[in-house]
């Protein structure tokens, strides 16, 4: 856990990695849309996402990162905690693999349990 997330956490607010680890950079043509770059947590590698501005201010609202409706769940997660997809996989292993046993998701060869 990093030390920005756990101090969201302990102050009884979740951070997001968007407002912690990312830069951002704006463009305004054709489409409002914000670029966020930040390094993977898992893999140190530079990751970017890029969100469209009145998504951003939706999930603002709300407080709902599925307010970012054109971005795959990968991205989306990258916004939220720091794991890119290639991160993601590198921890978790291939998606693939995952299946829900009704209560949990968890690997198929049952070795990783989520809840």
């Amino acid at each position: 856990m990093t030390l920005c997330l756990a101090v969201g956490i302990i102050n009884g607010v979740m951070t997001r990695f968007i407002d912690t680890g990312c830069s951002y950079s704006e463009t305004y043509e054709p489409e409002h849309i914000y670029t966020f770059t930040g390094n993977c947590v898992v893999t140190e590698a530079p990751y970017s996402v890029s969100v469209k501005g009145s998504e951003l201010f939706q999930m603002r609202q709300t407080n709902s990162i599925m307010a970012l409706k054109s971005l795959c769940a990968g991205d989306r997660e990258f916004l939220m905690s720091g794991i890119s997809p290639l991160g993601w996989e590198k921890k978790y292993g291939d998606q693939a693999d995952w299946v829900f046993s009704g209560e949990n998701f968890e690997r198929s060869c049952g070795h990783f349990k989520a809840k």
